[in-house]
Parts: C-alpha cells; sequence; structure tokens
C-alpha cells in the first residue's frame, strides 16, 4: 500500500508546494468567513455542530420553523450551497498540508504513512460532508414536514464528518512530529 509513497505525494517542486498549502489556507479562510456570516444571518438558533448532529427530527423542525417565522430559510439554504465551496476549499487544504508534511518525513516512513491517514481522513470528511448537504436538502425541501428518519442520517452524516475531519487533524499534527523526529535520527546515524 506505501510501496510507492513518493510517487503518490504531490510532486511540485517544495516552494512551489509551500506556495500552493499557505495560498489554499487563505482560501479556505475566507470561505470559512463567508459560510459563517451567511449561516450567522440565517439566524439558525443554535451552532452549526448542535444543528447537525441533533439525530432528532422534530428538533430540527423547530430550528426551520424559527428561520420560517423570521423569514430567514432562503438564506440557511443560500448557505448550504455556500458550504460547498467550503468544502472545496477543505479538502484543498487538508491534502496540500497533509502531502507538504508528508514530505517532510523520511521516505516510505511512519510520517509519511500518517500523513496519508490524514488525507485519505479529510477527503472523508469532505464527502460526509457532501453527503449531509444533500441530506439538508431532501429535509428542505418540506422544512417541516420532513419524515424524522431523514434526520438521523443527517446527523450521522455529520458525526462521522467531524469526526474524520478530527482524524484528519490529529493526523498532520502527528505525521510532523514523528517525520521531524524521522530525519533528526536519520541524520544522527548519518552522522
Amino acid at each position: 500500500m506505501f510501496k510507492n509513497w513518493k510517487m503518490e505525494i504531490v510532486s511540485l517542486p517544495v516552494g512551489w508546494h509551500v506556495v500552493l498549502t499557505v495560498g489554499s489556507f487563505f482560501v479556505f479562510g475566507f470561505c470559512n468567513a463567508q459560510l459563517t456570516q451567511s449561516y450567522v444571518s440565517s439566524q439558525f438558533p443554535v451552532h452549526y455542530a448542535v444543528g447537525q448532529t441533533a439525530f432528532d427530527g422534530d428538533l430540527i423542525k423547530g430550528y426551520y420553523a424559527h428561520m420560517q417565522d423570521q423569514g430567514t430559510l432562503g438564506v440557511y439554504l443560500r448557505t448550504q450551497f455556500i458550504d460547498f465551496v467550503f468544502i472545496a476549499s477543505m479538502v484543498t487544504f487538508g491534502v496540500l498540508l497533509s502531502t507538504l508534511v508528508a514530505r517532510i518525513g523520511v521516505t516510505n516512513g511512519r510520517g509519511q504513512k500518517i500523513a496519508y491517514i490524514a488525507r485519505v481522513s479529510i477527503i472523508a470528511g469532505g464527502a460526509l460532508d457532501v453527503a449531509e448537504n444533500l441530506m439538508s436538502f431532501l429535509m428542505l425541501s418540506n422544512a417541516t414536514g420532513f419524515p424524522n428518519w431523514i434526520a438521523i442520517i443527517y446527523s450521522s452524516f455529520a458525526a462521522m464528518k467531524f469526526g474524520c475531519i478530527t482524524v484528519a487533524m490529529a493526523a498532520v499534527l502527528l505525521a510532523f512530529f514523528v517525520g521531524v523526529t524521522e530525519r533528526l535520527f536519520t541524520r544522527r546515524i548519518a552522522a
């Protein structure tokens, strides 16, 4: 699985890889700010993580009813579309960062393998976020009358998404420290 690890890593010059990673971080930050501003404007009554992991159709219908009463349900619908751009920026940044961190480690070393886990996890997190959004559209098509079982699927995608993103962040940090340690250990042996 990890035999040709170097072939899997983005084969850009390191300088360009750094520039693209930093640039994607700023794009990700901009998209996050736009998503947050739209979410706040929708007047969704709880933090998005709370709403997404409610696992309760009646509770989510109450959130939607609140926005209908405020006249902001359309803003929330627009927020779901903005979220797709945010997801793309998050996955792009995550893949670039994890492959950059992988370059720190020794070829086929543990650091690179852990960075691979980060990359797979962020891609999985993005895919689950897309699935969650699709379920959201299904619920929003009948905002106060959708079947409650849809909320369970919606919240399940959200919970798995948050899990994958958490694994990706932890794996990037671990890959960095393991990669640096491997490099220092390898240099010490060579000296």
